[in-house]
């Protein structure tokens, strides 16, 4: 009797273990539903963006000078970058909705201070016969539908309005510029204020031989990204502030050369979607979204299924070897699916009422359901037993969730923490027949 009972109970096993395998197809799909909607909202992020204004970098100011060569039969652009540049940029965030989506937007005001040396000419080997017209003083802005105020540049007492576009496109594709005598603007301070609007990202380019960029704004969440990472920062719940001090020498680029002689421009990719996007530049960059959204976090709780479903289905089973009750394999099918259906919920809850409510609705959703089915199939002490480990690991897979430095070391906790338990239970395996059966002799298939 008790080699027949080992039998059934290895052959249970093994179906319970394609059952757990099983489910691991409708979460595929529903991490595949998952990723659509998130696809969906980078979408109608990047709609209002594209009335509003999309991600912002800023370059510059810098000259641009004409200069005749080869007897006087062509023409090339010198260009000069200035001694000290100051970018200041306190940005003031929004959101606004798309549908169900939420899209984060930005306005901010920038105040550019900076200086240009003497004898710029002298260091390229120029003579003053050789300039043609005027200079255009160019700066850099990536999307100028963002602007939102008039841009002006300030020169001792002369204040100067920028015109739509750059004077070339040797160092960038997108920008503004005004036009001046060459001599007006070598060896001058200048000073150049405006208000920008644009979402997700805002850059500055280090320009200048000495750097100082400061940003603050109302942003809780701020992505320091780029080619420099601030030397002081100040996140707060609901502000921040950062500055970046950069010279000349943590550049790959000299303050002064001919044409292109640094390239800036960006060059559209395709992800794997078929999607073409601007891969972001090594600027000064503060992102203003949240890396982890409810989808990235939906799908990372998907991650955690079959181990949610493994430890339940192994409780199940030592349940029938400890009391002697029959689960039928049709009710782990109810069961698993119960939990699957919890992602779905998940997801579905989230866009709504934001992925800490939405789970704590799914899990009670999941949790009140399965202790009264399960209490209707063995008895109410060991139903009470399962429905508090299942609600252990719906809350020990939300702290992993939420605590990303930490959910390997708690995984790796609760993963120890049941082998344990399963090693205390299963002990005495195939040594004794177990408790007292139900029916177990006479059954004849699979339950």
């Amino acid at each position: 009797m008790a080699s027949n009972f080992s039998k059934k109970l290895s052959t249970k096993s093994l179906f319970i273990g394609l059952i757990c395998a099983f489910f691991l197809i409708p979460v595929f799909f529903i991490s595949r539903m998952v990723a659509d909607r998130q696809n969906r909202n980078a979408e109608s992020v990047k709609e209002v963006a594209e009335k509003w204004g999309e991600k912002q970098y800023i370059g510059g100011p810098y000259i641009s000078q004409g200069v005749l060569v080869e007897n006087g039969l062509s023409v090339r652009q010198a260009h000069f970058l200035p001694s000290q540049l100051s970018i200041s940029a306190k940005v003031k965030t929004e959101n606004r909705k798309r549908g169900i989506y939420n899209v984060p937007l930005y306005k901010t005001e920038v105040l550019i201070k900076g200086r240009f040396d003497s004898s710029l000419l002298n260091k390229l080997g120029i003579e003053h016969s050789k300039l043609q017209d005027k200079a255009n003083l160019n700066l850099h802005i990536s999307d100028l539908k963002g602007l939102s105020s008039p841009v002006s540049l300030k020169i001792g007492n002369k204040v100067y309005e920028f015109s739509s576009g750059l004077s070339n496109k040797n160092l960038f594709d997108n920008g503004i510029h005004c036009s001046e005598y060459f001599a007006n603007l070598e060896a001058q301070t200048f000073e150049i204020a405006f208000t920008l609007n644009g979402s997700q990202t805002l850059g500055f380019v280090p320009l200048g031989k000495n750097n100082d960029f400061k940003m603050s704004g109302d942003w809780g969440n701020p992505s320091f990204s780029g080619g420099f990472l601030p030397q002081s920062r100040n996140v707060k719940k609901d502000s921040f502030t950062a500055q970046w001090n950069i010279l000349d020498l943590n550049r790959p680029f000299a303050q002064q050369g001919f044409d292109d002689f640094i390239n800036f421009k960006q060059e559209a990719v395709s992800d794997y979607r078929g999607i073409i996007e601007l891969p972001e530049p090594a600027y000064c960059n503060v992102k203003f979204f949240d890396p982890v959204t409810g989808y990235v976090k939906a799908l990372r709780a998907n991650n955690y299924a079959f181990f949610l479903l493994l430890i339940v289905f192994v409780a199940l089973f030592l349940a029938e070897y400890l009391t002697g009750e029959n689960i039928h394999i049709i009710q782990y099918v109810v069961i698993g699916a119960a939990i699957t259906i919890f992602y779905l919920i998940l997801l579905s809850f989230s866009e709504h009422l934001g992925f800490n409510k939405a789970y704590l609705v799914g899990t009670f959703m999941v949790i009140i359901p399965l202790y009264i089915y399960i209490r209707s199939i063995i008895n109410s002490k060991v139903s009470i037993l399962i429905s508090i480990i299942t609600s252990f690991l719906f809350g020990m897979f939300f702290v992993m969730l939420i605590s990303q430095d930490y959910s390997l070391l708690i995984g790796t906790l609760v993963a120890f923490g049941v082998l344990m338990g399963v090693m205390f239970v299963t002990k005495n395996f195939g040594k004794n027949t177990p408790l007292p059966e139900k029916d177990h002799a006479e059954s004849g298939g699979i339950n």
